[in-house]
């Protein structure tokens, strides 16, 4: 299933929810998130950036144990890492002779994400009194913008000391300009009058393979995300 005909599934299910507003909690959310990826080895030295989320919150209670929740969130995270990068010429000498040499470059990488992720989770309230909770559901992510910048870290060049001037290389492959998995996370309720603070620890683990196209070197090319949010929620009720 394509990526905006789930986002629509999603949002029909939600609009089809019977209205009662006594039943609704609408709030805001802010907080950092760590975004990693794994299942792929051509990423070396990588370092994952810390980056922010912020959004909004639809929640719907069933009872006073279940609820289900959504809204919007705009999430912005990165990463570093450095590849190898190795260029093959054949030139000719002053006598006509010709030769192979090659270039081999360390290139470091910055690449810079910025998502708009929908997500839906099924939360129960273990405890009654500012309650401990727990949730579990979907989310699904759709890239908004992505900057890529690469310099030049180190030149070894092994056959002759030619300059080759710094420039961007395409290297890996890029992310993928959608995500979609599974949310499991707990989290603590304080009511303060009417309003509630809450702070949610939630891990999105991605599901789908981020790697647009297949690596021609052989390389395990399968890539997912895994994201850790630290999330406050402010909920007006």
């Amino acid at each position: 299933m394509k990526i905006n005909k789930l986002y629509l599934l999603i949002i029909f299910l939600i609009s089809n929810v019977t209205f009662a507003q006594s039943n609704y909690k609408f709030g805001v959310e802010a907080g950092p998130i760590y975004k990693s990826y794994r299942g792929t080895d051509i990423f070396e030295n990588t370092t994952n950036k810390l980056g922010y989320l912020l959004g909004f919150s639809v929640e719907y209670k069933f009872n006073d144990k279940y609820s289900i929740k959504s809204g919007f969130r705009y999430e912005k995270n990165g990463i570093d890492y450095d590849s190898d990068y190795t260029t093959y010429w054949i030139r000719t000498d002053d006598y006509g002779q010709e030769y192979l040499g090659q270039d081999k470059y360390i290139i470091n990488t910055t690449n810079s994400y910025t998502f708009l992720t929908l997500p839906i989770v099924l939360k129960y309230k273990i405890t009654t009194t500012n309650p401990f909770y727990i949730n579990c559901g979907i989310f699904v992510s759709k890239m908004s913008r992505s900057i890529k910048y690469n310099a030049e870290v180190e030149n070894r060049n092994t056959f002759y000391p030619y300059h080759n001037p710094k420039q961007n290389y395409t290297l890996e492959n890029q992310i993928g300009n959608q995500d979609y998995g599974f949310i499991v996370g707990f989290g603590k309720t304080f009511s303060f009058s009417k309003n509630e603070l809450s702070i949610e620890l939630i891990d999105n683990i991605g599901v789908y393979n981020l790697l647009d196209e297949e690596n021609l070197n052989g390389e395990n090319t399968k890539l997912r995300s895994n994201t850790i949010n630290l999330l406050l929620n402010f909920t007006l009720n």
